[in-house]
């Protein structure tokens, strides 16, 4: 049997790309996407605030989408979620709903949280990209066990950084969730210059030294060739909740680019210090600073941690270890019986 899968996601295009494309052909999934408008796709990538605006477009998009009458409907990132299954549950569809990168951040207790879980609930399964999340969702929201599951995030494969000529930059990349104070006291008086690609607002207010280097408004190719050129990549996080980071450290990965990150429930399902980066401790200015520099001194230690690195990314957060990943949630989900309508 055939099963009928659509998928939506707010930066896909009508000529987009995604995971589903990596699903072996004979599996019995035909896909179907449904792109989002050129204004949604640009806010997306931008990164912007939900309006209200953003609102109705998340909704026309859930609405056509549930309108090829799938057996399955996968929605990416929280808003679109959010849509479908208000959607389902106005509507009285009958239809599966995987929501896939369910990484809605630090929640605070507030009135309509209760009213989110409620809707939230008639997704078939929830998808975050961090194991520290579930227990942290499930809470939150009042959501039965087992609704939301892990599964690695995916980035697709990169150009190899070149060597650089010189050993001597290390660069820091994201806004979101930074923990910029903690990297300028750490990196301040080293001998590296410190290039740190992030919005105006991530570094507004904070003492900048004289070796860093803030750009802000860089494309992604022009923050990948960034990258290509750096000798070690810092990834300093604030959130000590839930996931950040991960999208910068993969494409690091991915790139054989050597990471100093923190440690962080964003960071303990995809990376072993020692052996594929050094992880370092919260807010914790002295080994952040002495990682850092032990790492810039010691070209075989980089080549080691990268090396390792590009081999897990490889055979786990690739594009194609996804494509099996997502097989796997669509065949637990059309075996079982469960619908949340």
């Amino acid at each position: 049997m055939a099963f009928n899968v659509v998928v939506i996601h707010p930066s896909m295009g009508k000529d987009g790309r995604w995971i589903d494309d990596f699903v072996d052909a004979d599996s019995g999934y035909i896909f179907t996407k449904v792109a989002a408008g050129a204004e949604l796709v640009s806010w997306h990538q931008r990164g912007s605030f939900t309006g209200l605006r953003q609102w109705k477009q998340h909704f026309a998009h859930a609405y056509r989408a549930l309108a090829e009458k799938p057996d399955v409907i996968i929605a990416n990132f929280p808003q679109l979620i959010f849509a479908v299954c208000f959607l389902k549950m106005c509507l009285f569809i009958r239809c599966k709903v995987v929501g896939w990168s369910f990484n809605v951040g630090a929640m605070r207790k507030r009135w309509f949280v209760p009213v989110l879980g409620m809707v939230f609930k008639n997704a078939s399964v929830l998808i975050c990209h961090s194991n520290a999340e579930i227990d942290t969702y499930e809470r939150i929201f009042g959501l039965p066990t087992g609704l939301v599951r892990f599964v690695p995030l995916q980035r697709g494969r990169l150009s190899e950084k070149a060597t650089p000529e010189a050993e001597n930059l290390i660069i820091a990349m994201g806004s979101a969730e930074r923990d910029y104070q903690t990297l300028f006291a750490a990196v301040a008086g080293m001998k590296w210059k410190v290039i740190v690609v992030a919005k105006e607002d991530a570094v507004l207010g904070l003492d900048i030294p004289e070796n860093v280097d803030v750009r802000s408004g860089l494309s992604m190719p022009e923050c990948l060739a960034l990258a290509s050129e750096a000798t070690v990549m810092a990834l300093p996080i604030e959130n000590d909740e839930t996931a950040s980071g991960q999208v910068t450290f993969l494409s690091a990965m991915a790139m054989k680019l050597p990471l100093v990150v923190t440690r962080c429930p964003g960071t303990e399902d995809y990376l072993n210090d020692g052996e594929d980066a050094l992880l370092v401790p919260h807010n914790d200015i002295a080994v952040l600073r002495k990682s850092l520099a032990q790492l810039m001194d010691d070209p075989d230690l980089r080549r080691s941690l990268s090396d390792a690195a590009y081999q897990k990314w490889n055979a786990s957060f690739s594009d194609e270890a996804a494509g099996r990943n997502l097989k796997m949630v669509l065949d637990d989900l059309t075996r079982s019986p469960r619908d949340a309508t």
